[in-house]
C-alpha cells in the first residue's frame, strides 16, 4: 500500500525563484517471507525552478531497518 499527496503553492510565494510543492507519502509492506510488518513515512519538497523545465527535490525518508 502506497499514498502520496502534495500542494502546489501560488505563484507569488518564493518570487520569481519557482514555485513551491511540499508533499508527504505513507508506506505499508506486509510481505510473505518476512514476519513483521514495515511502515514507512516520507515528506518533503519539490522546488519547480521558473523559466526552467526542471526541479530540485529535498526529501527526508524514515526507514525502519
Amino acid at each position: 500500500f502506497y499514498t502520496q499527496a502534495g500542494f502546489l503553492l501560488p505563484k507569488n510565494t518564493l518570487g520569481k525563484i519557482g514555485r513551491l510543492q511540499p508533499f508527504a507519502a505513507y508506506t505499508y509492506k506486509d510481505f510473505e517471507a518476512l514476519q513483521e510488518t514495515s511502515s514507512q513515512f516520507d515528506i518533503g519538497a519539490n522546488l519547480h525552478l521558473e523559466g526552467h523545465h526542471s526541479k530540485v527535490t529535498l526529501q527526508y525518508s524514515q526507514r525502519p531497518v
